[in-house]
């Protein structure tokens, strides 16, 4: 037997070789698993060899040492049993790496299955959402259409006292609040969902802004409330959806006004501000404190619990606002001195240029109402009756349908200059009956829904 190496020399060969496999040997991602079980067999055949030789043999030819002058001699049986261990320890080592290899895959497994299902959950409880808003938007929107169009009927009706006919006003415009609400609701909704699109045109900003004050001037009249305007832009066209626009106007405005105590003022005006059009819109009202200002354009924002009981509504109208603005590629701030001191809301449309697209919008078809024949199609019989009043008051000859098959029975037997039709029939969809119809005769048609999601 040859000369025994040194023991320190020996305990910091062993400590290297140990923080060596330790370092080497720590779970990864990248692991190969299948290179891994072959290393763990080699070594354990080998184990299985190293120890079998030593209980059979009485010279360990397995091991061999050379010494100092290069020459190669047999290594002791403390050696031997060195490898031994150092074998069994690597065996050791591979195989925890393994499991912990196999640990972590399973339980990036298991994440994965977890995520995915609830992904599944989310889109699940999205969907519910969407479908409940658009059953309850139906369910809302059908009896508010035929109280606003009573309330029509009963305000043009001559033999109305006075009296009767501001009530009728009166039930008109709480409605059509009513249906805003609604319809900003909905609005939040395909928001969330990315569902809201927008049908750019060239629109001229100041004939909206005329158009959405005239929309507002019974409730500027009521507060006694004066509306002085400056418009200064020139060109005043802005890339925008009309629908859109006057959207935010509306909402703007109608701020201005509820947060305006009586005989106060609301100015407005415009500028040019290079490749945009600004806006501000600045009332005498109640203020913002610095706090409201930083969270004003949150949904269903409205400062404190007194706002909300002293107004009303939601709190979805700047947030709309602000959403559909940025939808354009605009901007909208909203700034006030303090409480009791006014606000100011400034935002700012691209300005319209001759290479900007336009989406053509179909031109409204223009009828003459009187003695045109009418068949509505709708299974609400309210709305059949309020409807039918009105056109009858328009001089048109109605015709109901609850359903589209007695709509294309009476189609069949009768000329028809327009339908309007409900999308959500009892027994086919409104679009059907107006394509079958419309393959029978050439007739106009409009199509009306409660529903949001058609």
């Amino acid at each position: 037997m040859g000369a025994a190496v040194p023991k320190r020399a020996k305990r910091a060969q062993g400590l290297r070789f140990h923080h060596r496999c330790m370092t080497k040997l720590k779970p990864r991602s990248s692991l190969d698993t299948a290179a891994m079980k072959a290393t763990l067999r080699t070594v354990l055949i080998y184990l299985v060899f190293a120890s079998g030789w030593i209980a059979l043999s009485d010279r360990l030819l397995f091991y061999i040492v050379p010494d100092a002058d290069g020459h190669l001699f047999y290594g002791t049986l403390k050696g031997a049993l060195f490898v031994v261990i150092s074998g069994i320890m690597i065996y050791i080592l591979l195989y925890r790496a393994l499991s912990a290899g196999n640990r972590a895959q399973m339980e990036r497994a298991q994440l994965l299955v977890r995520e995915q299902s609830a992904r599944a959950r989310a889109e699940a409880a999205s969907r519910a959402k969407d479908d409940l808003l658009a059953v309850v938007s139906h369910e809302l929107r059908t009896p508010l259409t035929a109280i606003l169009t009573s309330a029509e009927v009963l305000e043009q009706d001559p033999s109305l006292s006075d009296e009767n006919r501001e009530l009728a006003e009166m039930i008109r415009e709480n409605v059509l609040q009513e249906s805003r609400i609604v319809a900003d609701l909905l609005d939040c909704s395909s928001l969330a969902s990315g569902k809201l699109e927008l049908r750019l045109a060239r629109v001229d900003l100041h004939q909206s802004l005329a158009e959405a004050i005239l929309d507002q001037r019974a409730e500027a009249a009521a507060k006694n409330i004066h509306i002085t305007q400056h418009l200064a832009a020139n060109p005043s066209f802005v890339r925008t959806d009309p629908m859109r626009v006057q959207q935010v106007l509306r909402n703007l405005l109608s701020n201005a006004i509820k947060f305006t105590p009586k005989s106060g003022s609301v100015t407005i005006s415009t500028t040019n501000a290079g490749s945009t059009i600004a806006m501000e819109i600045s009332d005498t009202g109640i203020g913002m404190s610095p706090d409201l200002c930083k969270r004003l354009f949150e949904p269903f924002e409205q400062g404190d619990n007194s706002i909300t009981r002293r107004f009303g509504g939601l709190g979805l109208g700047l947030y709309l606002a602000k959403s559909i603005i940025r939808m354009h590629g605009g901007t909208l701030q909203g700034t006030s001195p303090g409480v009791g001191k006014g606000s100011t809301f400034r935002f700012e449309l691209p300005v319209w240029t001759d290479q900007d697209h336009e989406t053509k919008l179909d031109e409204p078809a223009q009828l003459k109402c009187e003695g045109m024949i009418v068949m509505l199609v709708d299974d609400n019989v309210d709305t059949l009756r309020a409807l039918g009043r009105l056109l009858g008051r328009m001089g048109c000859t109605v015709m109901a349908a609850r359903s589209g098959q007695q709509a294309l029975q009476t189609a069949a037997r009768e000329k028809i200059d327009l339908i309007i039709c409900d999308i959500g029939l009892p027994d086919m969809s409104g679009w059907e009956v107006m394509r079958q119809i419309n393959a029978r005769q050439p007739v106009y048609g409009i199509a009306f829904s409660g529903f949001d999601s058609d």
